[in-house]
């Protein structure tokens, strides 16, 4: 028999320690509330970046809708399948530890490695657990919400920018004209998580509660059906039947004054082919389609701050959950992972997926020049002091969730059920009194605290 010659056995050892890598590997499994094709593709670029430095973990990435996500998380806890990582609203990061889903102890680990100190002191509040002093997720990103107008119609009609509430009712009643083609406003009234979104806005800047610092349950308040009613008031100015985010397609086509919406419409305004989806006839029947128009980003406006009792910001921060496992390999590797995605390079990255929308909650980043130079130019667009000034605004936002001194997780738990999308949609769509869906959602709160 021949020997084997030193090539054989170096292939051979090759062939063995492959297999043996191979046998280590990691899997973790990621799902996330992106799902167009194009944020996905920004997101498996940096997992690749980051399998590439790290051979010996594989991430699989799961897109889905918000709402898609309560029920494939309900499920995956019943059989015992969850994910490893789960990035998604702090609401629903929040709601999930409150049941005890999220390993706490790993992620206050991961949140100091990064740097408390590198972190917003907001986002950090918002994600602390009060009883244990842990963290329930790591937050990573936000979105500011404003109301979004047509500076020149204002002041052809010579009114005031819509930041109190007095101040948007009158505006949406001078503005609406459908006779021509005109509304005066746009707000979700769908049940779903935008209508409670703006829900949100409105009645924080009245001064409402889910709960108190205590955690006794509120909701069923003056402020709540003042807000609802607002809410209702407002519709009668806006395009006929329920509304999702879908609706930006009435101001993009220059049909509306003023627009409920997130800082994911700041590329919509100057990139023609990202607003391309939203300039056709497909989604109203009283739309029929447009040209896309270059000067619409300079005859918009935008407030972020709303008044009424109070003054009252509002934003999503977006978080990363780690479902509890028992395996310390894989809570290292989501530990290396997370490390990762907060390194400049890869964090920048991320939020190019979506320029101008995504807001860092690291305020080094806001001194990185690289954080201006996204591939389409939306950042260098608006220019540096408009983006300073929406990065302050990060530090206006509230939440139901923080109450004076005390963070509380039951809030959370209520915006992550979509109780109060349903009750706008049964307000505004179902003929229902402010009073009677308020005390309807009231009822379904108390059952859904009940059942925690």
């Amino acid at each position: 028999m021949m020997r084997p010659t030193l090539l054989t056995l170096l292939a051979t050892l090759f062939l063995a320690l492959s297999g043996i890598a191979r046998a280590e590997t990691v899997t973790l499994q990621l799902w996330t509330g992106h799902i167009t094709p194009e944020r996905i593709a920004t997101i498996r670029y940096v997992l690749d970046a980051f399998t590439a430095l790290n051979p010996d973990v594989v991430v699989e990435v799961t897109a889905m809708t918000g709402e898609e996500m309560n029920a494939a998380v309900h499920n995956a806890r019943r059989r015992n399948e969850t994910p490893d990582i789960l990035h998604a609203t702090a609401d629903r990061i929040v709601a999930l530890a409150a049941d005890g889903a999220l390993d706490r102890a790993l992620t206050t680990r991961i949140v100091n490695e990064i740097g408390v100190g590198r972190l917003g002191p907001k986002a950090l509040r918002i994600m602390r657990d009060e009883a244990s002093g842990l963290y329930d997720g790591v937050p990573f990103h936000a979105w500011i919400q404003g109301l979004i107008y047509r500076q020149d119609w204002f002041d052809e009609a010579g009114l005031d920018p819509p930041d109190s509430w007095e101040a948007i009712l009158a505006a949406a009643e001078r503005l609406h004209d459908p006779a021509n083609g005109r509304f005066g406003i746009l707000l979700g009234t769908e049940a779903d998580a935008y209508a409670q979104q703006i829900f949100s806005h409105l009645a924080l800047s009245n001064g409402a509660l889910i709960v108190t610092g205590d955690g006794r349950l509120v909701f069923n308040s003056r402020a709540v059906i003042e807000t609802l009613a607002f809410m209702k008031e407002l519709a009668r100015f806006a395009p006929p039947r329920p509304h999702t985010p879908r609706g930006r397609d009435f101001y993009l086509q220059g049909r509306l004054a003023m627009l409920f919406y997130s800082t994911f419409i700041l590329d919509d305004l100057v990139l023609a082919h990202v607003a391309a989806s939203a300039l056709t006839g497909d989604h109203f029947d009283m739309l029929e389609g447009g040209t896309f128009d270059r000067n619409l980003q300079a005859k918009t406006a935008g407030v972020t701050l709303i008044r009424n009792r109070r003054s009252a910001g509002f934003g999503v921060l977006v978080s990363l959950g780690f479902f509890k496992h028992d395996d310390p390999k894989r809570g290292e590797a989501i530990a290396r992972l997370t490390r990762f995605l907060f390194q400049t390079d890869a964090y920048i990255a991320w939020l190019h997926m979506a320029p101008a929308a995504l807001l860092p909650v690291m305020p080094e980043i806001t001194s990185a020049d690289a954080f201006f130079r996204d591939r389409e130019g939306v950042l260098r667009h608006y220019g540096r002091p408009r983006m300073e000034q929406l990065l302050e605004g990060l530090k206006e936002i509230q939440t139901f969730g923080v109450i004076g001194a005390h963070r509380r997780a039951e809030p959370a738990q209520v915006l992550a059920s979509g109780i109060i999308g349903q009750m706008v949609h049964r307000a505004i769509h179902q003929g229902e009194t402010p009073e009677e869906a308020v005390a309807w959602a009231t009822e379904q709160i108390e059952l859904l605290l009940e059942a925690e």
